[in-house]
């Protein structure tokens, strides 16, 4: 996914770095160019990139909860690493989370520190 993820931002970045070139020479041809700007194909595409963090999130998360035996604090931490990646990357390409997004990523965290004993520790210092 994350191999993904980086495909979709080259791709969306190379329109960017090419839009206002091809705007000119769209609309000398009466070419519509919505579909160009942020708010058309290029918002969708964050958009739809914020809601796959949300899903992998939730999915990290109910991993989290699954783990049990030996092997729980390598594939743990494993987890966590890549969740939170890949919603940092997620992140930046889009410029941030909607509510339901970042919803989930606390929740994410807060599995995370309840599993640590982190959250014990902030609530008595």
């Amino acid at each position: 996914m994350y191999s993904l993820l980086e495909k979709v931002e080259q791709s969306v970045y190379a329109l960017l770095r090419t839009r206002d070139m091809a705007v000119s020479r769209y609309r000398e041809f009466g070419i519509p160019v919505n579909w160009l700007m942020d708010s058309g194909v290029v918002g969708k595409i964050k958009l739809s990139s914020v809601q796959l963090a949300r899903k992998y999130m939730k999915r990290v998360a109910s991993e989290l909860d699954a783990l049990t035996g030996p092997e729980k604090e390598p594939n743990r931490e494993f987890l966590v690493l890549q969740g939170i990646r890949f919603a940092f990357r997620v992140h930046q390409f889009a410029g941030g989370f909607d509510a339901e997004s970042m919803k989930a990523f606390e929740e994410l965290r807060s599995r995370v520190r309840f599993q640590t004993g982190e959250g014990n520790k902030e609530d008595t210092q």
